[in-house]
């Protein structure tokens, strides 16, 4: 089949219909009616099929009058005569994954998701990552069909490669909506460009989605609830993002694990507690000042290179010298880069190479860092005796999460080139904190 047709395949998953199953190490077979819900494709395993027909290893076959399917990965829920079966990864006989290929992923979308964030009011954009072009569009393939994000590439690579890939686009795209989709990610595989025959498909499902606040206004009609003057020209404010600025984010994400691994757990912050953002968003803060510092700052990085060139070498002799000599040495040489990380490694010091002007307040958040990696609260003298008591520091937890979060928003867009403004969540929501900020709700970089 071509992709069309494929996707059409995959869509009319939803509706249930009757597949020959096949449990491969047994050769059992039976006959279910099968239906892909939110957790994979799933039936309920009944009598006289019995509970020797899935096995800890098993694996299966699905078979209809036109594909094809293994289900490699499954789990069952309930137990005899009511046990679910539900194949969260599968995908068609002929998919190989280790064979290069042409490959497109969609990631099915909500209703309300756009991208909306890019100039011009474009619904497509293109970016080159590896030495190879990638597509990113919103798409709807036909009447009946979903909305989907598609990335697409246009020369041949692995599936482990392009998955790779694809995680960075789409962490990056989720940064910028603030929602980062994930339930469902199919990966279709072409030998040619043009998708028109013997298409394959590697399925995934139950990831869950991770939400994030907006870094920047592109759709500002959302905020005006926050804000009493009725006059506030929210046209004045609203911001798009360039090609070039969301190729090097998606770039700085593919290139550097460091970078991925901060956007990913700024993500897991937003999903715990109110109490553990801080602490997570301080370490998250350290992690990108620390990459970004190393673009901006290439000396710090020659630096350390000479420093560890000369432990190495006189690891080489420390059997010939002198123990107090090599301790000697050896804390010398550990002062090279000393200075440097005091002027330029400093969180302060990266904000300024930037031109980020930072606010007395946000100065003093960032005197905090300490004490929230030692697990203490933010005011010593404070005590929780009962549930008031922890809604108020719960409230101070929200306010630096918040403020935290701009900060980390500010560090990103304007190391990725990023000309507009970012909303400045803490000031919108400064009443439920019972402060009053001379401040803006959106602050232009």
């Amino acid at each position: 089949m071509n992709f069309i047709d494929t996707l059409l395949w995959l869509e009319n998953l939803d509706k249930e219909r009757e597949f020959l199953v096949t449990e491969n190490t047994s050769n059992k077979k039976g006959r279910f009616l099968i239906k892909k819900e939110a957790e994979g494709l799933c039936f309920k395993l009944g009598f006289p099929i019995d509970e020797s027909f899935f096995q800890k290893d098993s694996k299966f076959s699905l078979t209809d009058n036109k594909v094809n399917l293994r289900i490699n990965n499954f789990i069952l829920k309930g137990i005899l005569p009511e046990t679910k079966f539900e194949g969260y990864i599968f995908e068609s006989k002929n998919f190989d994954s280790e064979k290069k290929n042409y490959y497109r992923l969609l990631t099915r979308l909500n209703s309300w998701f756009y991208l909306d964030f890019l100039e011009k009011n474009k619904k497509e954009f293109k970016v080159v990552l590896n030495n190879i072009e990638f597509s990113i569009s919103q798409k709807i393939f036909n009447s009946n069909s979903k909305s989907y994000l598609l990335i697409e590439s246009f020369d041949i690579l692995t599936l482990e490669e392009f998955k790779h890939i694809t995680n960075s686009i789409l962490w990056s795209v989720g940064f910028l909506k603030g929602h980062c989709i994930r339930e469902e990610q199919i990966f279709f595989q072409s030998e040619t460009l043009n998708w028109d025959q013997n298409v394959n498909f590697f399925s995934r499902l139950s990831l869950k989605s991770k939400i994030l606040e907006k870094p920047i206004t592109n759709t500002t009609g959302e905020y005006r609830d926050f804000i009493e003057d009725e006059n506030f020209d929210f046209d004045t404010i609203d911001s798009k993002m360039s090609d070039k600025s969301l190729e090097k984010l998606i770039s700085l994400l593919n290139a550097n694990h460091n970078t991925f691994g901060a956007i990913v757990l700024l993500f897991e912050s937003f999903n715990n507690s109110y109490t553990t953002r801080p602490s997570t968003l301080f370490i998250v803060l350290e992690i990108l000042i620390e990459e970004i510092s190393k673009v901006i700052n290439p000396q710090k990085i020659k630096a350390i290179n000479v420093r560890d060139n000369a432990i190495k070498t006189i690891e080489k002799y420390k059997s010939k010298i002198k123990l107090d000599d090599y301790n000697l040495l050896k804390k010398s040489i550990n002062e090279i880069d000393k200075k440097l990380s005091q002027n330029n490694i400093k969180i302060e010091s990266v904000f300024k190479s930037l031109q980020v002007t930072l606010s007395v307040e946000e100065r003093v958040i960032i005197g905090k860092r300490n004490k929230f990696f030692h697990g203490k609260l933010i005011n010593d003298l404070l005590t929780i005796k009962n549930e008031e008591d922890y809604t108020k520091i719960e409230k101070e937890y929200q306010y630096l999460t918040y403020r935290l979060y701009t900060m980390i928003s500010k560090l990103i867009l304007k190391f990725i080139g990023f000309e507009g403004y970012i909303i400045n969540h803490s000031k919108l929501r400064e009443k439920h904190y019972e402060k009053n900020l001379d401040e803006d709700y959106f602050i232009k970089i």
